[in-house]
């Protein structure tokens, strides 16, 4: 099914909740705040969670108060589209480039946000509410020169003849000191819980000196039983994708049996 109407994503939830049909993973409302990088990081930044500092470009012009390095997204693309190796900035003329490129290409606003070269962790979580549980996290590990900055831009995700496909690789589940390891947890259920995701999820995290930024969230992530990171994490916490598939349903027919 299609996942947009003209730039609104999701559109197969805006649709079930007008006609009232229930459905797996989040709802509506949650998609369209987590659509846009941001107004979910405003969001949390408002609830005193760490988000790297960021601005977002309509239109470029010479920016004196932004602090290089940068990362330079598009603001409502998901699954890494729109970020390349050139993507992480550290002068005025590269990030015009980016932002022209992003607003060229893409026909919305760019988002430049500080550029945290550390650790990149994931919490995949199932659940509602209280119920929630992360059930396993994940972290890269970035096998590239210096030369090249540790992202993953869509070439590590999809081109899998390319060399960040081939040096990026998820490790699930992660090899984390145990107060790293509960103190993501619980982060990653407070975000998790205060956007209201339902069912499962995916945050992710970067980690600067024991701070955990969240870098994004992701309601109703791929869940592609070969290769997601989700079936990953479902993999690492001994759960198999028939019973995932069995308890999504069985969120979907409790909501039901509600209405």
């Amino acid at each position: 099914m299609a996942e947009e109407i003209g730039r609104d994503s999701k559109a197969e939830p805006i649709i079930a909740d007008k006609i009232r049909v229930s459905y797996t993973g989040s709802d509506s409302q949650v998609l369209r705040l987590c659509n846009k990088k941001d107004t979910v990081k405003r969001f949390l930044k408002d609830r005193g969670i760490s988000v790297p500092a960021f601005k977002v470009f309509t239109k470029y012009n010479h920016c004196l108060d932004i602090e290089f390095s940068v990362i330079v997204k598009p603001v409502r693309e998901h699954g890494s589209l729109g970020i390349s190796g050139d993507s992480v900035v550290f002068n005025p003329n590269d990030l015009a480039r980016e932002v022209k490129k992003i607003l060229n290409d893409f026909n919305e606003p760019a988002i430049c946000e500080e550029y945290i070269n550390e650790r990149e962790i994931s919490a995949s979580i199932m659940g509602d509410g209280e119920k929630a549980r992360v059930i396993s996290l994940s972290e890269i590990s970035f096998d590239i020169s210096e030369s090249f900055p540790k992202i993953l831009p869509y070439d590590a995700k999809w081109s899998i003849e390319s060399d960040y496909y081939e040096k990026t690789k998820p490790l699930c589940p992660a090899n984390i000191e145990k107060k790293l390891k509960e103190d993501i947890e619980i982060l990653a259920l407070s975000v998790y819980r205060s956007i209201g995701i339902r069912d499962y999820g995916r945050i992710d995290f970067r980690v600067r000196d024991n701070k955990i930024f969240v870098i994004d969230v992701n309601p109703n992530p791929c869940i592609n039983p070969k290769d997601s990171g989700f079936s990953r994490a479902l993999r690492a916490a001994d759960i198999s994708f028939k019973e995932f598939v069995k308890t999504l349903l069985g969120f979907a027919l409790e909501r039901a049996r509600r209405c």
